[in-house]
């Protein structure tokens, strides 16, 4: 599967840390993950979704591009207050982003991807599940500040340039829907002390998509928080 490249980040980190920075490295994440549509559905992870990748962010004083890339995997538990629960849905995905860095602020482009593999199941409740993809194009904005440890403290607004949400309704009476997300953001906080690890949130915030087929996808709102161990 193939990786897209990356950035991110707004804030400061003190004053008298501005040393080397940071550097190529390659990650592994361990978080959790929490999808919700309000009064609609929710799907959080069961144990903990791991994510691997590989990020350069550069170092202070040096202008250029900045990137990072990542696969993650996970189950998520369904609920839903009218169509029951599932439980260990797998979910896959990819994310990327490339910026350029001039001094501590940055802009680029990013993609985000998840696949929830959720098809082929009754809920509690007898009603069928089915496979979903989110697919995310969207350009980072932020800055980041750097330490003498080799850490960086890094903040993010990610505008959603476009979204696209398909479900893969295979059930009789229903088709293929594509459903189009034109408004939205992400937030992104992340600091590491130094180069071994760090820790992060990230949340995303969509509203309502377009009417397809006569459905839409509702406004929704994912949230990530977890630990990086980078090497």
């Amino acid at each position: 599967m193939r990786l897209i490249l990356s950035a991110a980040i707004v804030s400061a980190f003190g004053t008298a840390s501005y040393a080397a920075g940071s550097k190529s490295q390659f990650f592994v994440e361990l978080y959790t993950y929490g999808y919700s549509e309000p009064s609609v559905m929710s799907k959080d992870s069961e144990v903990g979704f791991v994510g691997l990748g590989y990020q350069n962010y550069g170092a202070q004083y040096q202008d250029g591009f900045i990137s990072n890339a990542r696969y993650f995997v996970g189950t998520t538990e369904y609920k839903s207050a009218s169509t029951g629960t599932t439980k260990d849905d797998l979910t896959t995905g990819f994310s990327g982003e490339v910026a350029y860095k001039k001094e501590a602020f940055f802009v680029g482009l990013g993609y985000r991807q998840l696949t929830d593999h959720w098809g082929g199941k009754q809920s509690s409740t007898g009603h069928w599940s089915y496979d979903r993809k989110s697919r995310y194009l969207y350009a980072p904005i932020g800055s980041i500040f750097y330490n003498e440890k080799g850490g960086y403290f890094k903040t993010q607004f990610n505008y959603l340039i476009s979204g696209k949400q398909t479900s893969y309704l295979d059930r009789p009476g229903y088709t293929t829907t594509t459903n189009r997300q034109k408004s939205g953001y992400g937030i992104e906080v992340e600091y590491a002390p130094n180069n071994k690890y760090g820790v992060f949130l990230k949340r995303w915030s969509i509203d309502d998509s377009t009417v397809n087929n006569g459905l839409y996808e509702p406004n929704n709102t994912t949230t990530e928080l977890g630990i990086k161990i980078t090497f």
